[in-house]
C-alpha cells in the first residue's frame, strides 16, 4: 500500500517498532491525498510512471540548491553528509524535536541537555542575527543551514513548533524567555491515516514473524 499526504504535521522520536531496540524518527503525515494498493511490480511501475507525468516541477532558490548539492555528494573527508547535516540542523531548531536525544543516529551530538547544539539553538532563539556568522564559517552544511533558515521568508510548520517548544524551555540568565514572530498553527492529527499506518505495521510485523 503506496499512501500519498498533503503535508508532514509533526516529527518525533520514537522506539521503534520493527527495529527492536532502536529509536527512529517517525513522521506524522496529515492530509490524506491518495492511496495505492500495488500487487505487483507491474503495479508499481505504472504508479510511478503516472507520478513522473504529473509531477510538478519544484523551483530551488539558492539556499535551498545549496543544501541539496551538499547532501548529494560524501564530505571531501568521505563523511556521509547526511549526517553531517544532521548537526546543522539543530542549530536551526531540531535540538528542540520530542525525543531527538533518543534517535541512535542523533546521539553523537545531542549527549546531554546542556550540550553544544543545544546551546547554540537556544542562543539563536534570543539572538537570531548571531545565525550570520555562521554563513561564511569553515564548515559547509552548517554554513548552508543557516543561510538557507535567514532567507527563507515563512519557515516550515514542524520548524515552527520546535522553536515555539524551544521558546517555553529555555531561559536567558534573567529567567527571561525568548519572543518568537508569529506561528502557523500546527495542523490537526489525521487519525484514520495514523490508524491505518499502525494496521500497516502490524500487518508487516505479522508477515515477518510467519516467514521465520
Amino acid at each position: 500500500m503506496l499512501t500519498g499526504f498533503d503535508r508532514t504535521a509533526a516529527v518525533f522520536g520514537r522506539d521503534s517498532e520493527l527495529q527492536v531496540g532502536k529509536a527512529i524518527l517517525m513522521f506524522e503525515m496529515a492530509g490524506l491525498h491518495r492511496t495505492y494498493h500495488l500487487t505487483g511490480a507491474g503495479d508499481a511501475r505504472d504508479a510511478y510512471e503516472a507520478a513522473l507525468r504529473d509531477e510538478t516541477r519544484i523551483e530551488l532558490g539558492d539556499s535551498e540548491r545549496r543544501i541539496v548539492d551538499i547532501l548529494c555528494a560524501p564530505t571531501p573527508e568521505g563523511e556521509d553528509s547526511g549526517a553531517v547535516m544532521a548537526g546543522a540542523a539543530l542549530f536551526i531548531g531540531a535540538a528542540f524535536c520530542p525525543q531527538i536525544r533518543r534517535v541512535q543516529a542523533m546521539k553523537k551530538f545531542t549527549q546531554a541537555r546542556d550540550d553544544f547544539y543545544f546551546q547554540l539553538a537556544a542562543n539563536f532563539l534570543f539572538q537570531p542575527d548571531m545565525m550570520a556568522k555562521f554563513e561564511d564559517g569553515e564548515d559547509p552544511s552548517t554554513a548552508a543551514a543557516t543561510s538557507w533558515f535567514r532567507t527563507r521568508e515563512s519557515l516550515p510548520v514542524v520548524l515552527q513548533q520546535w522553536r515555539t517548544d524551544g521558546a517555553r524551555r529555555v531561559r536567558d540568565v534573567t529567567g527571561r524567555r525568548p519572543r518568537l514572530p508569529g506561528t502557523t498553527p500546527a495542523a490537526p492529527r489525521d487519525e484514520a491515516a495514523i490508524r491505518r499506518r499502525k494496521e500497516a505495521e502490524a500487518a508487516l510485523r505479522k508477515a515477518r514473524r510467519k516467514k521465520r
